[in-house]
């Protein structure tokens, strides 16, 4: 574990706010947490089971955890909203969009769309949160990594396949270090996409 005053309290809040919404908080010594159907990841939120779950196995899982909170805060601050992103995410978003993937609908546009606005609304959330709790994070390198996170999005619809999250730094290294306004990421550029598919992604 990471020693540092900011981590502890940051950990500590974060117990709390599990705890007052009836979340349940749990950690994998491993590098993964399973998903169910034989898929995997480093970390989940996951409301409709009500638990949030991180891999520590990983260097970065202190940057997963600080993610997956942020949805936490999403769901805590929108659940109620009608026209809310993290509504319109919850009625078609990821599920619809993994239906996609597997070959059981033709299109699934809208929810990509979802799902990369309220992961960009949730990524923006973390690099507060890190500045925040003044967590160990580099928050330039974070950035980097959440927009080669957001912009593999479009990989996954056009290849209806999730390739491994461990991009080589060939690819993190030549994404912005800050994040653009949204069609930058709502529509992927010939430049960026050849960059992904020169990477092999």
């Amino acid at each position: 574990m990471i020693e540092t005053q900011g981590v502890e309290l940051f950990l500590e809040d974060l117990r709390n706010l599990c705890k007052q919404n009836k979340i349940k908080l749990t950690f994998s010594n491993y590098k993964n947490v399973s998903l169910g159907g034989g898929m995997k990841a480093s970390g989940y939120f996951d409301i409709y089971n009500r638990v949030l779950s991180v891999a520590k196995n990983r260097p970065e899982w202190l940057s997963t955890l600080v993610h997956e909170s942020c949805h936490l805060d999403q769901w805590i601050e929108n659940k109620n909203k009608p026209n809310s992103l993290w509504t319109k995410s919850d009625i078609e978003g990821e599920s619809v969009l993994e239906d996609y993937i597997l070959g059981k609908r033709k299109r699934a546009k809208t929810a990509l769309r979802n799902v990369i606005l309220i992961e960009l609304d949730c990524e923006k959330r973390a690099v507060k949160k890190i500045e925040e709790y003044e967590l160990p994070i580099n928050v330039h390198q974070y950035i980097r990594r959440a927009n080669t996170y957001l912009l593999n999005y479009h990989r996954y619809y056009e290849l209806r396949e999730w390739k491994n999250e461990e991009w080589p730094l060939s690819l993190v290294s030549r994404t912005p270090d800050k994040f653009r306004k949204d069609a930058f990421y709502l529509n992927m550029s010939k430049k960026m996409r050849k960059l992904f598919i020169d990477n092999g992604f």
